[in-house]
């Protein structure tokens, strides 16, 4: 008899404070100052990326698509076909790193560290500027 007891009284102190822990799904969603203000900085953030989208786009019809790179190295792949035409070995290139691509005034930037040999020096390191613009690499 007192179990049966006890079970009423824990349904009614339940019954009771439902109000404390239970979900109401009856109303919508409440809007708090909290929730004003991360709406307000989504806005503003579409508002610049779409402002920086329109100067991606305006620079990449002035300079071309960003180049493709080597994975492991980060040398884009016009710079690759860029040492092959103008090193007497074009083999002996062990490339190191090149930095992320930046868009410049002058177009897309790198600098590449590499080795490379001329003549009969050996391999000699070397740090250069390239910039591509529209597909053309300069130093």
């Amino acid at each position: 008899m007192m179990k049966y007891v006890l079970m009423v009284i824990v349904a009614f102190v339940l019954w009771l404070t439902a109000p404390l822990w239970m979900v109401n799904h009856s109303t919508g969603p409440v809007e708090t100052e909290i929730d004003q203000y991360i709406e307000k900085q989504k806005k503003e953030v579409s508002k610049l990326s779409k402002k920086e989208q329109e100067a991606l786009r305006k620079y990449v019809e002035k300079f071309g698509e960003k180049p493709k790179i080597r994975y492991s190295t980060g040398t884009p792949i016009l710079v690759q076909n860029y040492w092959k035409k103008h090193f007497k070995h074009p083999e002996a290139i062990v490339e190191l790193r090149c930095t992320p691509l930046e868009r410049t005034d002058k177009g897309w930037m790198t600098v590449c560290d590499y080795r490379a040999k001329e003549d009969s020096a050996g391999l000699s390191i070397y740090q250069d500027v390239y910039y591509i613009n529209k597909g053309i690499v300069s130093k």
